[in-house]
């Protein structure tokens, strides 16, 4: 499960990172990308200092979030709790 949680961010990660020819880019960009954009980019942060409430704060309070194993996780704790686990894992 570690292995694919960690493949999820690294995506996520080179999404943000990568420039792509056709993203516009600062005053070109709309709202809307630029929430979004900042939102990928807070996730990673939260992530990558291995803050568990503070991704988990991405999903609603009765959020679902099913990894790439098929787990299906309920509420904004289960997935604290559940990347908690994958954080003290990988230390």
């Amino acid at each position: 499960m570690k292995s694919i949680n960690l493949l999820t961010i690294i995506a996520l990660q080179l999404l943000v990172a990568s420039p792509l020819p056709v993203r516009a880019t600062g005053s070109e960009m709309s709202g809307d990308e630029n929430s979004i954009i900042n939102n990928a980019k807070a996730f990673v942060d939260a992530f990558d200092k291995g803050d568990a409430k503070a991704v988990a704060a991405f999903w609603a309070e009765d959020g679902d979030y099913v990894d790439l194993n098929g787990r299906h996780l309920q509420g904004r704790s289960a997935i604290e709790n559940s990347f908690k686990e994958v954080f003290a894992e990988n230390k």
